[in-house]
């Protein structure tokens, strides 16, 4: 599987071992791969150790994004930014891939379960929510004319929901509100941002011929619906 930023390859017996090849400037932090495997040891196959990166997450860009991005997202950025404290004083903090999308998951054929997830290069500890945007990327597809949402989309999502609603018995109505609020600055974060190879913010999206903003435009009309079932 190419990435952006590695290679990735099964081998061995019946595939079983997972080897992915990185650009020597896109290290992984391997503590994150080790928090990852004691969370999912179902789904993350191996830990090989490497050179660590000392990359932080920077999360106060509020501003950058104001000043640069293109003024339709102004309303909704400015609700994310009011409830940002509430959302990182509220949810619990866990553990986010921080690429979670169809390239990066390994499916079984014959179930359609998830097998195994890869490239924990770009996670990160952050407020539950963060990453919801890897649930919206499984709802449909990007093409050259834009987004498209599959047809039972919105059944997927409630049936998303409604497990993580019988799972999770301590969220109230009130952790539901924050967890939108989180959803949509992860929408933010993911797609309005341009990352060097250790995953460091560069600079702010800008509207280009090659659709650099559509999955942006795409969720933030789709973050309009609150992500209960």
């Amino acid at each position: 599987m190419q990435g952006v930023c590695s290679y990735t390859v099964t081998a061995g017996p019946n595939n079983t071992k997972l080897f992915q090849f990185r650009d020597e400037n896109s290290t992984i932090d391997m503590s994150n791969i080790i928090i990852a495997k004691a969370i999912h040891p179902e789904f993350v196959l191996c830990t090989v150790m490497e050179q660590q990166s000392t990359a932080m997450l920077r999360c106060n860009r509020g501003h950058a994004f104001a000043r640069n991005l293109p003024s339709r997202f102004a309303s909704k950025l400015e609700r994310v930014r009011k409830e940002l404290p509430s959302v990182f004083k509220a949810l619990p903090f866990v553990l986010s891939h921080g690429d979670l999308n169809v390239t990066n998951l390994l499916v079984n054929p014959k179930t359609g379960n998830i097998a195994g997830i890869f490239d924990w290069a770009e996670s990160r500890i952050l407020p539950f929510g963060f990453a919801l945007y890897g649930l919206e990327n499984l709802l449909g597809w990007m093409d050259s004319e834009g987004w498209h949402y599959y047809d039972r989309c919105r059944e997927l999502e409630s049936l998303f929901w409604q497990t993580f609603r019988a799972e999770a018995h301590n969220f109230s109505d009130a952790d539901f509100y924050l967890i939108r609020a989180a959803r949509m600055a992860g929408f933010f974060y993911h797609y309005g941002f341009n990352f060097d190879t250790k995953g460091v913010v560069q600079s702010v999206r800008m509207d280009q011929p090659d659709g650099s903003l559509a999955y942006l435009d795409a969720f933030c009309a789709a973050g309009e619906r609150a992500p209960i079932s």
